[in-house]
């Protein structure tokens, strides 16, 4: 729960004095339980904000978030060869998922976004932001 706090802070949220955690049942092959545990209706952080620059620094981009909040992760699935394989060694690990509004116009925007997000939850030591790995 710090570390969603801090986030929400770091995205220029609104911190909600009162949130809840949903069951969200629904069946997907890599979310073994059947249902999901979300915030589905009353998240930890809403309204938030980030700003970064496009074009060699030239130009604010400002992109507008619906909610960070917080939820256990499923599974993950890899196709291989016509296969999918199931890997549920993450399942029930709690994450935060974070719904930005649709304000992306190209691929660059996105990439600047992510890198400048990536930046964020480093410098705050929110998390090591390292999903390469």
């Amino acid at each position: 729960m710090e570390k969603v706090l801090l986030l929400g802070k770091a995205l220029q949220c609104k911190i909600n004095e009162t949130s809840t955690f949903d069951r969200k049942s629904y069946f997907y092959p890599d979310l073994p339980m059947g249902y999901q545990i979300t915030q589905l209706y009353h998240p930890t952080n809403t309204e938030g904000t980030v700003n970064f620059f496009l074009d060699n620094y030239t130009t604010e981009k400002t992109v507008h978030l619906q909610d960070a909040h917080m939820e256990c992760d499923t599974g993950k699935m890899i196709h291989d060869g016509g296969q999918a394989l199931l890997d549920f060694n993450r399942a029930g690990t709690p994450l935060v998922e974070i719904v930005t509004l649709p304000d992306f116009r190209t691929t660059e925007e996105v990439v600047e976004f992510l890198k400048e997000l990536q930046r964020m939850v480093r410098f705050n030591d929110i998390a090591d932001a390292d999903l390469e790995k």
